[in-house]
């Protein structure tokens, strides 16, 4: 009868033992998901948001001059930024510079028509931040053999290439 009753005392405390890494596990997990989330609200709602011109002044958005291109050219501005609108349509280019100086009218903004799949590069322009928008792809979906070697040798520079280069 002791030693059973002994056996059963050290399955109890084996029991113990185990609950206890449990609880252990579960508080761990508890307070890292606490950790993250204070984190969060933290970034969100508290740290103070970054002063662009800490970088420079000027900034250059290259790409088509539409869609997220527009939209970063509009929030720059709006943060007291000047731009350098990079494209291959000057139509749009000017269409954008319109819209921009009518809402932000103290925005300085250079435009320059540019084909990045050329040789053509922008060189010397100092004391701004890059906002790379560059990208560029075939027109139509196609299987990888069916694309022309120069249409895929101009995609790789552009998006690849280019970008890697510092």
């Amino acid at each position: 009868m002791y030693n059973r009753l002994k056996k059963n005392i050290n399955e109890i405390n084996i029991c113990k033992d185990i609950i206890a890494l449990f609880f252990v596990l579960g508080f761990l997990s508890i307070f890292k998901l606490i950790t993250t989330l204070i984190k969060w609200v933290f970034i969100i709602f508290f740290q103070p948001p970054k002063n662009l011109k800490n970088n420079g002044s000027w900034a250059i958005i290259t790409g088509e001059i539409g869609g997220i291109g527009k939209a970063f050219a509009f929030q720059l501005a709006q943060k007291g930024l000047h731009l350098i609108l990079v494209s291959r349509n000057l139509s749009k280019l000017k269409y954008v510079f319109d819209e921009i100086v009518s809402v932000h009218p103290n925005t300085k903004i250079k435009i320059f028509t540019m084909d990045f799949s050329g040789k053509n590069m922008v060189v010397g322009v100092r004391e701004m931040q890059k906002v790379i928008y560059v990208g560029l792809t075939y027109l139509a979906a196609r299987f990888f053999h069916e694309v022309e070697e120069e249409v895929w040798m101009n995609v790789m520079k552009v998006n690849v290439i280019d970008t890697s280069l510092d």
